[in-house]
């Protein structure tokens, strides 16, 4: 008996941690695609190089950054970390 209590407990925890991983990561994506859009606003509104370098250096940190996140998150199963 106790080792099926074990068992369901273990699903519980691993259910709760799944829907943890879905939400921070669909709080980084939502984040992601507003930074980007108002990025975009930006641009549009305003066209001298400058700002159009900096946004994209602030593009490009974005980018690389975001698949850092989720690996940070979503661990391969196999690895010891």
């Amino acid at each position: 008996m106790g080792n099926r209590t074990q068992k369901s407990v273990n699903l519980f925890r691993d259910m709760a941690d799944i829907w943890m991983k879905i939400i921070i990561s669909s709080i980084i994506l939502g984040l992601y695609s507003a930074s980007i859009i108002l990025l975009l606003v930006k641009i549009s509104q305003e066209s001298p190089w400058q700002n159009n370098v900096i946004l994209g250096i602030v593009d490009i940190m974005l980018t690389y950054s975001v698949p850092t996140i989720i690996r940070h998150f979503f661990p391969k199963r196999d690895s010891q970390d």
